[in-house]
């Protein structure tokens, strides 16, 4: 038999769930009616006004404050004179404790048995499993159903615990978006939750991936970063469910994806299309979606239907909000006096009908509900609303030390993940230069205080399965609060910049406007550079290019599929390609300046490595018309480094450039052809088994091109593809019962009377 307490759920829902049951065991049709004062009535079966069942859902912990509550139910029901009426409790009830209710109620409730308490429910449950299963909230918090959540392999997750769970769930509202998102995740395989920060994208994810993973589904594997960690860990033979959180943000903010990063999402997404044992939960916030689709074209490809796949969480009724906020109320064990404030003129309903109302906003006001006077708790979360910033602007200049507001300055202009050694140097460079200006001392001991001040409010830190320890934001918001706080703090932004130890710290999140420039980067995204700050800026980079490393850190899956970080090894062509893209390079013409002369000093390359072919050719690209060539030599010294197919493509973009040179050297070359074949030799070998036939086409194109005789491994290759497809059943695609996906839909209530039920 089921054991619920059913304190999960508010008194509104275990409002519901009573009268569902009580629908079925009595056979009768119960109406229901609004939350809060409701004249002795929660449920009513009437025939004739002499002739009414009535029902009672009390939704409490202990039988003492049930019955004295009760008490005060009695005179309501006198004058009602039911025919029959019936208690329906969350409290344990012993036969004693019943024969008091029955007593008190005499003659309205006929029996004993007109008294449900907590076992008498969990029985009815056992007794019409179908009710259970309707009320997810319900079964998705027992304890069977966690321990097969936590029980699944987990990968990249280390928040999965219980208690996160249970409170994710007890704080969810069930509205359209929860419908819609598991009819569209079950029709395409993949879902793309979009919207404005802090709307509860994040959350929706998390709950409809408790869904399927309490439904049989035995892997869970969160994505961060890359796309690269989704394919390290596909298992073609187990029920997997991917959820990339966040997929465009931190990479697409530092100014582009890696290199074929949008070719490989849409591929993984077109595979997972094509499963029948596979899920992806993909979220991002709305603006960078946008600009997404402006910069990259596979964004909007028609044939996999992404945009069909897009939720809109913006579109939440007035009723879904409402209870919302209700959630959090209810379940914060808020003062009474703050609740009176909220009640008081009915102010709720400002914040409910607020155009920038956001759950994120509700959690975060009440996890710092300790800052604020009951008797200012509305006109404080109005403010918060109005500058959605402020929540973080007040903890930012409120709640920690200078020091801290320091390294988050830092870390800001350096980006996320982040080695905590790296974090350590530059706040160390900074506070050495400048502890006289902003009244700090750095020492170790300091460091780690402020560290563990910014622990789990504005950073997470973690380590990888070597042990590293990295440093992340604990929400992405976070960001966006202090690009737009910094913009307006350019005296201390010059000063990191004078104390910068990073080359991505001075490039990834500066964007210079121009004099009679408009910048050409949202407020939101980059940091406003003016002229002085410019000038700076190009002194640090100048002065120090060869030298500058990069903190910028990358995941990676070990032989056990154990994440790792590694550091990103920028050379001098990456620098200069990167500095190219930037807005920097755009509107000052000294770094223009600087960017063409140093790449005349090294165009002839000398022992390129693989991953600089594509940033050496892309210079070639931009300044062929500025440099003269020497086109041979510069042939010679990047085919011997071609190891990827990548590598084969980028350098095959100069033959555009020189033709006749390009055309000789490629039919002449032996390191050429033997680089070519190694390298289809190597793609052959480490191709997935989905992407065999696209790979064969690749090197019949090849062929065409070099005249190299790569038949063998054409031969091994449609061996491999047969061997697969004879596994292959795609009449199993989309075979899909409509008739069995779940309906959740939020039940009307009267807002005012729901509110007024926290008295």
């Amino acid at each position: 038999m089921p054991d619920y307490s059913f304190l999960n759920l508010s008194p509104a829902e275990f409002e519901v769930l009573t009268r569902d049951l009580l629908q079925k065991e009595l056979g009768l049709h119960l109406e229901s009616f609004t939350s809060g004062r409701d004249g002795g009535i929660d449920l009513r079966h009437s025939r004739s006004r002499k002739r009414e069942v009535i029902v009672q859902c009390k939704r409490y912990t202990g039988f003492a404050s049930l019955k004295a509550n009760l008490e005060q139910e009695v005179e309501k029901v006198k004058k009602l004179k039911p025919e029959r009426y019936i208690i329906c409790t969350s409290v344990g009830l012993t036969p004693g404790q019943k024969n008091q209710l029955l007593t008190l109620f005499n003659p309205f409730i006929l029996a004993p048995g007109d008294i449900f308490g907590r076992d008498d429910l969990n029985n009815l449950l056992s007794k019409f499993p179908e009710v259970e299963r309707s009320h997810f909230k319900l079964w998705l918090s027992s304890t069977e159903i966690l321990q097969r959540i936590l029980h699944s392999k987990i990968y990249n997750q280390s928040a999965f615990e219980e208690e996160k769970i249970k409170e994710t769930v007890r704080l969810f509202v069930s509205n359209d978006s929860f419908g819609d998102g598991l009819k569209l995740i079950e029709r395409h395989r993949y879902l793309l939750i979009s919207g404005s920060p802090g709307i509860g994208k994040t959350t929706l994810a998390r709950v409809i991936s408790y869904h399927y993973l309490a439904n049989g589904y035995e892997d869970f594997i969160f994505l961060s970063g890359s796309i690269d960690e989704a394919y390290s860990l596909y298992n073609a033979d187990r029920k997997q469910l991917f959820l990339f959180d966040d997929f465009l943000g931190k990479t697409f903010l530092h100014l582009k994806l890696g290199r074929n990063e949008d070719e490989r999402i849409i591929r993984f997404i077109e595979r997972i299309a094509k499963s029948d044992n596979k899920l992806l939960i993909l979220t991002t916030r709305e603006y960078i979606l946008a600009q997404a689709r402006l910069s990259y074209e596979v964004f909007e490809k028609p044939a996999i239907r992404l945009a069909n796949c897009i939720l809109d969480l913006e579109g939440y009724t007035k009723q879904v909000r409402s209870k919302i906020l209700y959630n959090h109320i209810f379940f914060s064990n808020l003062d009474q006096a703050y609740i009176e404030n909220l009640l008081e003129k009915s102010s709720y309903q400002r914040i409910i009908a607020h155009k920038n109302y956001s759950p994120r906003i509700i959690e975060t006001v009440l996890e710092n509900i300790s800052t604020i006077r009951p008797e200012e708790f509305v006109s404080k979360f109005i403010g918060y609303l109005d500058y959605q910033d402020s929540i973080w602007k007040h903890v930012y200049e409120s709640q920690i030390t200078p020091f801290s507001q320091l390294i988050l300055a830092n870390l800001l202009t350096a980006g996320t993940p982040i080695a905590m050694n790296d974090l350590e140097l530059l706040i160390r460079a900074f506070a050495e230069r400048f502890a006289s200006k902003y009244g700090i001392v750095y020492s170790q001991i300091a460091f780690n205080k402020a560290i563990t001040e910014l622990e789990n409010t504005f950073i997470r830190s973690s380590r990888d399965s070597k042990d590293k320890l990295v440093i992340d934001y604990a929400n992405p918001s976070i960001q966006d609060f202090l690009v737009t706080y910094l913009n307006d703090l350019q005296d201390m932004m010059g000063d990191v910049i004078d104390t910068a130890c990073f080359f991505n710290q001075l490039v990834s999140f500066f964007a210079y406007e121009g004099p009679g420039t408009p910048s050409q980067r949202p407020r939101r995204t980059h940091l406003a550079v003016t002229p002085y700050l410019a000038t700076k800026l190009v002194n640090r980079l100048t002065q120090n290019f060869v030298e500058l490393p990069s903190s910028t850190l990358k995941k990676r899956l070990n032989s056990n599929t154990e994440p790792y970080y590694y550091q990103v090894r920028r050379s001098v062509y990456n620098k200069l390609n990167f500095l190219r893209h930037s807005n920097l390079y755009t509107n000052n013409i000294a770094m223009r300046n600087f960017t063409l002369e140093f790449f005349k000093l090294i165009m002839i390359p000398n022992h390129v490595q693989s991953e600089d072919i594509g940033h050496y050719v892309s210079l070639v690209i931009y300044f062929h018309n500025e440099i003269p060539f020497e086109e041979e030599k510069i042939l010679a010294a990047l085919a011997p480094n071609i190891e990827t197919l990548s590598d084969y493509h980028d350098f095959k973009q100069l033959e555009a450039l020189y033709t006749e040179t390009y055309a000789k050297f490629i039919s002449k070359s032996a390191a050429y052809k033997e680089a070519v074949r190694q390298m289809v030799d190597w793609e052959a070998e480490n191709v997935d088994t989905l992407d065999i036939r696209d790979f064969v086409d690749d090197i019949h194109a090849i062929v065409d091109h070099t005249k190299i005789d790569l038949a063998n491994v054409i031969i091994d290759l449609e061996e491999k593809f047969q061997e697969r497809d004879r596994d292959y059943d795609p009449d199993e695609i989309y075979d899909h019962d409509e008739d069995v996906r779940s309906e959740y839909r939020a039940e009307e209530e009267n807002i005012s009377d729901m509110f007024d039920s926290l008295k």
